[in-house]
């Protein structure tokens, strides 16, 4: 997931630490509401380096899920 601008990380260049918890928390939640299981990580923030903020979402394969009958 790429954030283009961010109201956290305007204005805030040369932070030591990513700006983009919020959304990583608020991508995680949603995908959690909606019941898929996923992990998501800030690969990159523009507040640390001037780029873009990245937020990489890994699926996760069930363990035990139910099985459809065949």
């Amino acid at each position: 997931v790429h954030v283009q601008d961010s109201l956290f990380c305007a204005g805030r260049g040369g932070a030591t630490a990513p700006l983009c918890g919020f959304y990583d928390a608020l991508i995680g939640r949603a995908l959690e509401i909606a019941g898929v299981n996923a992990d998501t990580a800030i690969d990159r923030c523009r507040a640390v380096d001037g780029s873009r903020c990245v937020i990489t979402v890994t699926l996760r394969v069930a363990t035990g899920a139910p099985r459809l009958a065949s």
